[in-house]
């Protein structure tokens, strides 16, 4: 503060601190901005020691696991301990330290022109709901007060002499008001007499009379003030910061401008309610707001007049204060206001209306005894109110009031009027009620009747949803704690990562224990905390500047709880900061609402490391699905047990709760908002009230408190807390030491079935057309452990060889374990997304067919292991690889031991094949029979013979084919079928002669057909000609018995002779099948197809 006077300026510093409730004044000429220092309050002495001993033992415990080291999971825990103990303790010195904010004067000027803004459009919709000006206001009319309760005039009048006319009506109290120069006024009225409505309309008509300048009026209820624990200015401040946050970015800075608003005096308070404070604190409480009066601190307060009466007696008067009190209203006033309220039940305006009876009576003599008791009842705004919701917006007779046997005295009518108010209102449609309701009239009555009691228990007025959780019985707050260990439980189980034993030292497999140790630690975590609701909602904000030591504090700040659109947004901003951000507030706050969190934490990461590096001598090793799902229910357990340090997860097990057992309707945030346009209850921010106190307590009745929020503590004792100790101990050697006491486990699966059973001939079907088994003799062995399959239709050739085997635990090393060594043997490459763990490798077959690719895969569930090798004609290495891993899946699924694979076989491509291969010059013509009527149809067991020196591909049965050379090109096939358990003796012989572009020579035709001759010819039918350049005869003949075809009596076969052409060379062909005589068709087909493929050169 810079001086000016005699002599140069000079610069003098006030200072002001301590731990009492004050103002400090500043006078002269004051420039710059004023510096708030914010000390939060002392903590306890239970806060203390508990961090301390939190953070002490989160160091030890760290430190000692971090130095030991050994396993991986004691070092990881180490680690984690030592940084939730450097967390703890930077939050407690953060937390203890000053916070220094410079608020300058437009910083201040800012934030008082939107606190105006804001608090103009809330006192016009409060008086809109009131219905002050429908159709015009009631004329209250108030006088002086009580002398001896006022001070004296000189005071009053800041150092004039001679007092004011203090009578007047409503709507001339802002006029009034600025009449005094201190601008202080206690304001007195009877129950109901219309003090808070008169408040309401001084803060409202202070806009229109362009006196904000001298200060915002806000009106603060007095009944949530506790004189034991705040002085009257810090909490306004308090108050004014949490019911207005957009005056501030941050919580620090919400409090500084809200002490700087009110010590400028830019702010001028309207304390409503001071009889609704304990008796025993008003006198301290008037005591205190005379310690804070300054120059330029004005203040309103309203009181019934005999507890501000008892106040003045303990204390004094409040000083520099005038004092008015309403009167009761006359029947002038009624007869002026009540008629106009309602419909005219004539169409001349002289015609009286239904109210017009009742006020004829009370304007009567006063022997009319039952018109007094109305007249004294109807003396209160209040009442005149309820009258005029039961009479004047229904249908019902305002004339029953003067009825003697229903209502004896004053109060009856009142307690009729009360208990008529909200059948009354909820009678009524609501134009902007949209599709929320209706709410019929006596759910509503009983749901406000709960509310009633609810803050009747909890000794306030403000209805606030993140106070909702005292409405219900403590033990309800465990319940997300129980749900998410029992979820984590049941995860522990279901992947089998819990299911393994200790070698004795521990009984029980790890997902027993770990239920049996953390549900009772959970209880007494739980039970061990202060039933105490949090102090607000929060909000999901984004940070104003560069706050490298507050990236959660930046994104959980508080919500807004005066936001314009009401208690729903500050509920949504909170929900939306809870589930980003919310699980970071289990670090806050007193040490035992996140012991049970982060010890969970500590335990489930150092078994989850565990599970990682032992899982395969458990047998239950971590697939990618399983730690999935673990990791998941983790983070799930986590949340639920962290979720009662947020007001909204604590809200939404309140209203679940408060919802089945038919308290308050699911849509609680629609049922208020209804009641608050109905006028039962008015808003303050983000928080809602009776608009009437005698409503509320003539709703909430004679009946016992809800909730039971009176008894702060279950269980908080010396032995709990051990108890406490001792099982979050224990949950901690689980997640450390019990894992690895694990022996080799068998692993969890029993012998599979015969590997000939895990493939169906359908699942093969998309890559052979006709899968046949191969016989024990063409796999060389008996186990049954072994199967092949073979590709006898007509495409391309494909073999498939399978093993599957259930490994044992040998020399200490588990099942899983030996099993993941055969997989993941030699020189093969992981394969990821088959089964538990998976290997591949891949070569070329150039022996196979025309050439291919063979995949061999190997892939372990579990402790049963396979090996499946796939082998296709002119495949390529990502067709049989991909082929490989389907059905290598396909198989451990077939077992039940493995899920089904993700892919289909037929969505592999299959490769176009080259040019010159048998499938490429198999032409798609029509085939005739030759002889007989059979042709090759479908995907008969058969195949494709095309050899490169063949100008042309044919189809017969599956033979074995070699060349004899030295001789013109000849093949010989057979005798005997391929891939049959019985094969069928068969054979086939092709011989073929190139003559050249021009048309073979007689005697060149003559020579290679004497070459071709058959030894059966004999027997054979005369040639035919089929053509002019094809002849083909066929013959049955018996034939010697053989003991390699024992069951052979009689061939039969067919020939042919062809002159063909292909492209422009001619070709002599010679061909010639035989087959037992039990399959004559073979041949014939064979014969038809040899035609149907070559083209005749004539």
């Amino acid at each position: 503060m810079r001086l000016r006077g005699r002599g140069e300026p000079r610069s003098v510093t006030n200072r002001f601190e301590g731990g009492t409730a004050g103002h400090v004044v500043m006078t002269g000429s004051v420039q710059g901005g004023i510096h708030v220092h914010l000390h939060p309050g002392e903590w306890s002495a239970w806060s203390k020691a508990g961090t301390g001993v939190s953070v002490a033992a989160l160091t030890a415990f760290g430190a000692g696991l971090l130095l030991l080291g050994g396993a991986a999971p004691w070092r990881v825990g180490g680690a984690v301990l030592l940084l939730l103990a450097a967390w703890q303790a930077i939050g407690a010195w953060r937390a203890a330290r000053d916070t220094d904010l410079f608020l300058p004067d437009e910083r201040l000027d800012a934030a008082a022109t939107v606190l105006a803004s804001r608090l103009r459009s809330v006192y016009d919709r409060e008086e809109r709901l009131s219905r002050i000006h429908d159709p015009v206001p009631l004329r209250v009319r108030w006088a002086e007060g009580d002398p001896l309760l006022a001070d004296h005039w000189i005071n009053i009048r800041d150092g004039e002499d001679g007092p004011l006319d203090l009578t007047g009506e409503l709507a001339d109290v802002a006029a009034e008001f600025t009449r005094l120069p201190l601008r202080r006024l206690v304001i007195l009225g009877a129950a109901g007499a219309g003090k808070s409505v008169l408040a309401l309309r001084l803060a409202r008509a202070l806009f229109d009379a362009d006196e904000v300048e001298r200060g915002v009026p806000v009106v603060l209820s007095l009944a949530s003030w506790n004189v034991a624990q705040q002085g009257p200015w810090a909490w306004a401040a308090r108050q004014l910061a949490d019911h207005y946050p957009e005056i501030g970015r941050s919580d620090t800075e919400r409090d500084a401008v809200a002490r700087a608003l009110l010590g400028s005096g830019r702010v001028l308070v309207v304390l409503d309610g001071f009889d609704e404070m304990p008796e025993g604190g008003r006198g301290e409480a008037l005591r205190q707001l005379n310690a804070g009066l300054g120059p330029g601190r004005g203040l309103v307060l309203t009181s019934r007049p005999t507890a501000y009466a008892d106040a003045v007696a303990d204390a004094d008067v409040l000083t520099g204060a005038a004092v008015v009190q309403l009167q009761p209203l006359g029947v002038a006033q009624l007869a002026e206001f009540l008629p106009r309220t309602t419909r005219r039940t004539g169409r001349h305006e002289q015609t009286a209306t239904k109210w017009d009876p009742v006020l004829e009576r009370l304007a009567a003599e006063e022997r009319d005894r039952p018109a007094a008791r109305l007249r004294a009842a109807l003396a209160t705004p209040l009442m005149v109110g309820l009258a005029r919701a039961a009479y004047s917006d229904t249908d019902a007779d305002p004339m029953e009031l003067l009825d003697s046997r229903r209502f004896p005295d004053r109060q009856a009518i009142e307690r009729h009027l009360l208990d008529a108010y909200v059948p009354a209102v909820y009678r009524i449609p609501l134009d902007d009620r949209g599709a929320r309701g209706p709410w019929q009239a006596e759910d509503a009555g009983r749901w406000l009747a709960f509310l009633a009691r609810h803050l009747r228990a909890t000794g306030t007025q403000e209805l606030s949803w993140w106070r909702l959780e005292l409405a219900h019985p403590a033990v309800v707050g465990a319940i997300p704690a129980v749900l998410g260990l029992l979820l984590l439980t049941g995860a522990l189980y279901g992947t089998g990562a819990g299911r393994a034993v200790a070698d004795g030292s521990l009984p029980g497999p790890l997902w027993l224990l770990f239920g049996l140790l953390a549900l009772p630690a959970a209880l007494l975590c739980w039970a061990s905390q202060p039933r105490e609701p949090l102090p607000g909602p929060r909000r999901l904000t984004f940070p104003w500047g560069w706050r490298p030591w507050r990236p959660i504090e930046s994104l959980t700040a508080p919500a807004d709880i005066g936001a314009a659109t009401g208690p729903r947004a500050v509920l949504r901003d909170d929900r939306v900061a809870s589930l980003t951000t919310g699980v970071f507030r289990v670090a806050e706050g007193d040490h035992s609402s996140w012991t049970l969190p982060v010890i969970l934490l500590v335990s489930f990461t150092a078994f989850w490391i565990s599970w990682r590096t032992h899982g395969l001598d458990w047998g239950y090793e971590p697939n990618p699905t399983d730690s999935a799902v673990l990791i998941v229910c983790g983070c799930v357990a986590f949340v639920l047990c962290g979720a009662t340090r947020t007001a909204w997860a604590r809200y939404a097990l309140a209203r679940c709760w408060l919802a089945a057992t038919g308290r308050l309707p699911w849509r609680c945030h629609a049922f208020l908002e209804d009641a608050h346009r109905r006028g039962v209850l008015r808003q303050s921010g983000g928080v809602y009230q009776f608009r009437h106190l005698e409503l509320r307590d003539r709703l909430a009745g004679e009946g016992e408190p809800e909730g039971g929020a009176k008894d702060p503590h279950v269980l908080f004792d010396i032995g709990g807390w051990v108890g406490q100790m001792l099982l979050v101990a224990g949950l901690f050697a689980w997640g450390g030491y019990a894992p690895g006491t694990v022996p080799a486990a068998a692993g969890p699966h029993s012998a599979p079935p015969p590997a000939c059973t895990l493939l169906s001939d359908g699942e093969l079907r998309p890559v052979m057309s006709r899968p046949e088994k191969m016989s024990r003799a063409q796999l060389d062995t008996d186990d049954k452990r072994a199967c092949g399959w073979w590709e006898t239709g007509p495409g391309r050739d494909a073999l498939l060889r399978l093993t599957v085997l259930r490994q044992a635990p040998r020399g200490g090393v588990s099942a899983v374990r030996m099993a993941e060594n055969q997989v993941q043997d030699g020189k093969a490459r992981p394969l990821p997304g088959v089964a538990d763990s998976a290997s591949w490798e891949a070569e070329k077959t150039p022996e196979f067919g025309e050439g291919g690719y063979q995949a061999t895969v190997r892939a372990r569930s579990g402790n049963v292991w396979l090996t499946l090798t796939y082998r296709e004609e002119l495949a390529d290495r990502e067709r049989v690889l991909s082929i490989g891993a389907i059905l290598a899946q396909q198989v451990l699924h077939n077992a039940e031991i493995a899920d089904p694979p993700r892919r289909r076989l037929a969505a592999i491509p299959l490769p176009k094949p080259p040019a010159d291969s048998r499938f490429a010059r198999y032409r798609a013509v029509d085939t005739r029979p030759v002889v007989g009527d059979e042709v090759w149809k479908g995907n008969e067991r058969s195949q494709l013979y095309g050899a490169r020196e063949l100008p042309f591909a044919f189809r017969g049965p599956r033979l074995d084919c070699s060349q004899e050379f030295g001789t013109p090109v000849r093949w010989s096939c057979g005798p005997g079928t391929r891939t049959q358990d019985e094969p069928v003796y068969a054979g086939q012989e092709i011989a073929i002669e190139d003559c050249g572009p021009t048309i073979c020579s007689k005697a060149k035709v003559n020579r290679f057909a004497k070459a071709f001759r058959w030894y059966a010819d004999k027997h054979a039918s005369d040639w035919k000609y089929l053509d002019e350049s094809t002849q083909y005869n066929h013959a049955t003949f018996p034939v010697k018995p053989d003991k390699d075809w024992p069951g052979l009596k009689k061939v039969y076969g067919v020939q042919l002779l062809r002159h063909m052409k292909v492209g422009g060379t001619h070709y002599l062909l010679a061909f010639r099948a035989y087959a037992d005589a039990a399959h004559a068709d073979l041949p014939r087909k064979t014969l038809g197809d040899v035609c149907a493929q070559t083209t005749p050169s004539v």
